[in-house]
This record gives structure tokens, C-alpha cells and sequence, in this order.
């Protein structure tokens, strides 16, 4: 009877521990689909947010600007030419056409009229031809078209992941080139992006724990897809980013 009583109470110390870790995982697994779940949100917001702003500067800012504009050089044909008020003319003249220029490129940054227009590939080439005014240079190779991306919250995820991968590469590794090699076909979207910087250890706390990396992982998650990274110091960056289709 004793040994029935030892086993028994055995038997039921180690259900009790069995359904102990059990639920902790649970709740550890629920957590984790919340904090994921509240990245997408926080995603989606983001873009919300950039819309809304973007098309406030075009729509309102940049119309309103060009109607000074043209207001100014109206104002300086019917003037009598008092030097001081031409040279003020120009003077304001000048600022507002920066100001429209900063407008523009705001609003492109906060959503590409082309990504909207035309899709991810011409955003990439603009993207590519864009950098090729400094001293960074991003090559675009097209591998592979033989398809089309029906979801445009794909190619806008992917387009912002690109986004923050050049701006690592630049920043943070001090890379002077970034090459992205592109295929798209029936079965999947992929990308290799491959540059020239410092690299780093993908297995430092830093790493792991970067928020950069963290909207990249959602993103990609966000779209169906994956991303893989090796990264070797002072050999550069190698990223593959992987969506199925379908």
C-alpha cells in the first residue's frame, strides 16, 4: 500500500509539473502572438500615417506653395523695377522653390508615387538611380520577371524592408555599394541583397535586439515570407528575402 501511495503521489507530482510547463508554454506562445500581433498593427498604423501625410503635403502644403509662387512672379512682371524689391522677389522666390522641392521629396519618401503607379520594380530602378547622384552606389539586376505581384501590400513591404536594409548598410556598416539581384516567377518573389560594408555578428545581443530588425522579421511575416541573413565581420552582408506567392 505504501509503495501504491508513493507511486500514485509520484505519478500525480509529475502531472501536476507536466501541466505546470504546459501552460507556461501556452501563455509564453500567446504572448508572443500578442507582441506580433501589435508589430502588424503598429506596421499598418505606420503606413496609415504616412499616407495620410503624404498626400496632407501634396494636396495642401504643395498647392499652396505653387500658388505663392506663381503669385510672386506675377507680382515681379507688373512692379516698376525698384531693385530692392526684385532682389527680394528672387530671395523668396528661391526659398519657396526648396520648400516645394522639400515638400515633394517628403512626400516621395513617405509614399513613392511610382511604388503606387507603376510597382515594385520601377521603384527599385528610381530607388537605384536615385542613389546613383552620391557616393553610393546601388546596383538593381533583374534575374527573373516572369510574373506579377497582384497584392500591393506585399510590394509595399517589401519596398520599406529594402528601405531599411540600404539605410543599415549605409549607416550602421558603413557600406559604399549594395547590390539587389531580383526574381519573381509563378511560385515566388526573392531578392538577395549583398553589400560591401563591415558586417557584424548576428549573434550579439545588439543584433538580436534591434528594432530594425524586428519590423523587418514582421514585415516579411506580414507577406507571407522570410528573411535570412549572414553577415560576416569586415566581409559584408549577404540578406535573402524569400515570399511565396499564393
Amino acid at each position: 500500500m505504501i509503495a501504491i501511495g508513493v507511486l500514485f503521489m509520484t505519478a500525480f507530482a509529475l502531472a501536476f509539473v507536466l501541466f505546470f510547463n504546459f501552460s507556461q508554454r501556452k501563455l509564453v506562445t500567446q504572448k508572443l502572438d500578442q507582441q506580433e500581433a501589435l508589430l502588424h498593427r503598429v506596421i499598418e498604423t505606420q503606413e496609415f500615417e504616412r499616407q495620410r501625410i503624404a498626400k496632407d503635403l501634396h494636396d495642401e502644403i504643395g498647392s499652396q506653395l505653387n500658388i505663392i509662387n506663381l503669385n510672386l512672379h506675377r507680382l515681379k512682371r507688373k512692379q516698376e523695377n525698384p531693385e530692392i524689391v526684385k532682389e527680394t522677389i528672387d530671395d523668396i522666390q528661391g526659398l519657396l522653390a526648396a520648400t516645394i522641392r522639400t515638400t515633394r521629396q517628403i512626400s516621395h519618401d513617405l509614399l513613392p508615387s511610382t511604388l503606387d503607379s507603376f510597382g515594385l520594380i520601377a521603384a527599385i530602378e528610381e530607388l537605384s538611380e536615385h542613389y546613383s547622384k552620391t557616393n553610393f552606389e546601388l546596383q538593381f539586376n533583374i534575374q527573373e520577371n516572369e510574373s506579377t505581384i497582384e497584392d500591393q501590400s506585399v510590394e509595399l513591404n517589401i519596398f520599406r524592408v529594402l528601405q531599411e536594409l540600404i539605410s543599415n548598410a549605409t549607416r550602421h556598416g558603413g557600406a559604399t555599394l549594395v547590390s539587389i539581384q531580383f526574381w519573381l516567377n509563378d511560385e515566388h518573389l526573392k531578392l538577395i541583397i549583398q553589400d560591401n560594408g563591415k558586417g557584424f555578428d548576428t549573434h550579439s545581443p545588439e543584433f538580436k535586439a534591434g528594432l530594425g530588425l524586428s519590423n523587418i522579421k514582421s514585415r516579411m511575416k506580414m507577406s507571407n515570407g522570410k528573411v535570412n541573413i549572414r553577415s560576416i565581420l569586415n566581409q559584408g552582408t549577404t540578406i535573402k528575402l524569400l515570399v511565396k506567392k499564393g
